[in-house]
Formats: structure tokens, C-alpha cells, sequence
């Protein structure tokens, strides 16, 4: 079996945007770029799954279904389903990865179309591209132990990926449905009650709740033109609604959850507000346009 690393790194000359994330396999030479670049990032985690399931998950334009940049997810979103193969690796560790989940979900927006992305997992697809294979044929040897850390990204995927398999119908769906933001909320309250634990009493869950709830309605009519008019907006445009969607979301929270609730849950201090938009990417769409 082969084996899967999570890569992230900085976007150059913007300090307050999320890492990019990509796949790449060991010790093989195969990268996935999940919507941009595969060099230059840092490992920031590992785990041995298919290299012909990841692969398959990725697609040939390697953005692991994830259709449309910005409404059904982002790198972090496509890096987590082109990891699956390893049952647990998520991009945890990447810089703005907790708020493009919050929004997003870990394993992005089902969609509808024309950017429907339901979460295809291969699982029957098994075995090790030629180009994730060892020259030579190493020892077999017992795998190393799991860390805490990694541990919590196991269960929590597992849970997440129950929440995802109640999705498909959603995705069939002419357009954004109440349904469609009720499945989003819920999958951010999956992530606030496992990661805040018992920071969050019922009082709380419901102020996130009707936050999140109010940052959808705002996303879903933000995506509804780029995603389904016969003249879509500019994703420069789309780009510019969804960071302001994002800091929104982190005000919203920074209003609600005390310094320490909102690092918990967030991974960053309350003030250090992340954009998600890769300018880079989104140049790279508009001059597809």
C-alpha cells in the first residue's frame, strides 16, 4: 500500500490568506495540485491508503470533484477527498483550514448544477500507481503508532463522512434549497461539538447555530448567480463575495465564543482574520472566461 502526504504552503506576498493545499505520494514522484500549485509546500501529514483510489478520487483535472472554485470548495476541500485512501489524513494543519471547513465542510458542497460535486469515494478501487511504487522493494515493517492528533482527524472524518453519505439527494436539486443550507449548518455544529467538547453548553450551540445559519443564507445567495445564471458573475467578483462571507463568519463567531472558544475552534486568535480566495487561481479562471 502506498503512501498519501498532505502538503501546504504559503501564498507569497498576502499574509493573511488560507495555505494552499495539494496530495502528493511516497516515494513515488505523483502529485495532485487541488485546483494550484504541488511544489514548494511543507508536509503536514501522512498516511498510507490507495494510490490508485486517490487517483481515481482526483480526477484528471486532480481537483477531486470539487467543480467550481469558491462555491463547492477550495484546495483544502479537494486535498481531503483525494485523502481519503488513508481513512483519517485531513489538511488540518494548513493555515485557514478550520474556516474554509466551517464554511465549506471538509469535504466541500455537494453543489448543484452546473457545479454539482457529490463526494465520489472509489472505494473498490484498490492497488499503487506505477509512480507511488518503491524502485526496489523495501522490508515490510510495522506501521508506526497514531498521535493524538491524528487520532481526532480519524474519528472526526468518520463522523463527518456519515453526515456526507445523507447528501447525494441533495445535489440533484435544481438550485440552492433550505435543505441544502440545513445539511451545511449541520456539518459546521458537527465540527464546533467535536472540537469545543464540553466549552459548548446548549445555550451556545444555539447562538453558532443561528450564526452559521445567517452566514449561509448569504452564501447561498452569493453562489446562486456564479453557480446556476445563464451569465455568470466574474469569479474575481465571486471571489471578492466569498472573503467577505468569511470574515463575516469570523466576526459573527468572534462575537459569540470567548478568546479561548474562538482559538479552539478556529485555529487562529480572534482578529487574525483569514481570506480563503487564492488570487492566483481566481486570475487563472478569468482569463479562462
Amino acid at each position: 500500500m502506498g503512501t498519501l502526504i498532505a502538503m501546504a504552503r504559503g501564498i507569497r506576498g498576502v499574509e493573511n490568506l488560507a495555505d494552499h493545499t495539494y496530495v502528493k505520494c511516497a516515494p513515488g514522484t505523483k502529485e495532485w495540485g487541488c485546483w494550484g500549485g504541488k511544489s514548494g509546500g511543507r508536509q503536514i501529514g501522512k498516511g498510507a491508503g490507495s494510490t490508485e483510489r486517490a487517483d481515481k478520487i482526483a480526477g484528471t483535472d486532480e481537483r477531486g470533484g470539487i467543480t467550481c472554485y469558491l462555491v463547492n470548495g477550495v484546495c483544502h476541500q479537494a486535498a481531503n477527498r483525494i485523502l481519503l485512501p488513508t481513512n483519517g489524513v485531513l489538511v488540518t494543519k494548513a493555515k485557514g483550514y478550520a474556516i474554509s471547513s466551517a464554511l465549506y465542510g471538509p469535504f466541500g458542497r455537494v453543489g448543484h448544477w452546473p457545479c454539482r460535486a457529490p463526494l465520489h469515494q472509489h472505494k473498490k478501487v484498490k492497488g499503487d500507481l506505477e509512480a507511488c511504487r518503491p524502485k526496489a522493494m523495501l522490508k515490510r515493517r510495522a506501521g508506526r503508532a497514531l498521535t493524538a492528533d491524528e487520532k481526532l482527524d480519524w474519528v472526526y472524518a468518520q463522523e463527518a463522512l456519515a453526515l456526507y453519505a445523507k447528501a447525494p439527494k441533495l445535489a440533484m436539486a435544481a438550485g440552492v434549497t433550505g435543505s441544502t443550507q440545513d445539511f451545511q449548518v449541520e456539518l459546521f455544529m458537527h465540527m464546533a461539538r467535536f472540537h469545543m467538547g464540553r466549552m459548548m453548553d446548549g445555550r451556545l450551540a444555539r447562538s453558532l447555530r443561528s450564526a452559521r445559519a445567517q452566514v449561509e443564507r448569504r452564501f447561498s445567495s452569493a453562489i446562486a448567480k456564479p453557480a446556476f445564471a445563464a451569465s455568470p458573475a466574474s469569479p474575481g467578483s465571486l471571489a471578492q463575495d466569498v472573503d467577505k462571507i468569511a470574515v463575516q463568519l469570523q466576526d459573527r463567531l468572534g462575537s459569540i465564543l470567548t478568546p479561548e472558544q474562538y482559538e479552539t475552534l478556529l485555529g487562529v486568535k480572534r482578529g487574525e482574520y483569514v481570506l480563503l480566495a487564492d488570487p492566483t487561481i481566481v486570475k487563472k479562471l478569468e482569463r479562462k472566461q
